[in-house]
């Protein structure tokens, strides 16, 4: 018995994709007030907020992209499986950038002078 998998994208996903919407979602951010992309401008329904997410997300990785990440291309962009490993690649990569961040401010403090209160 062969064991066939069906796997449907998110339609949201799908048209957050598309560079017409990843347009209007820029032109939106770079004309604040002149563009909008709802009718209502609060209390969005969930399906609203999975959009915008998904609009930032794919734009963010678009960004990626142009800046020359190595570990993405068009093709991990338009495949979901690829595209959610690479999202979760970046959020573990920043946050690991964040925690470097932290301590390489806590030790400089300690090389331009700057007392450090001791915590107990």
């Amino acid at each position: 018995m062969t064991n066939n998998i069906i796997h449907i994208e998110d339609p949201i996903r799908v048209l957050a994709k598309s560079y017409y919407w990843q347009a209007v979602y820029h032109r939106c951010k770079d004309l604040p007030g002149n563009i909008e992309l709802f009718e209502n401008n609060k209390d969005f329904t969930n399906i609203q907020l999975r959009f915008l997410q998904y609009l930032e997300q794919i734009s963010g990785m678009y960004q990626d992209l142009a800046m020359g990440e190595k570990l993405l291309c068009d093709q991990s962009i338009n495949d979901e499986l690829r595209a959610n490993a690479y999202l979760i690649y970046r959020g573990k990569h920043r946050e690991d950038k964040q925690v470097n961040n932290v301590n390489s401010n806590q030790s400089g403090d300690r090389l331009v002078g700057i007392p450090r209160k001791k915590v107990n």
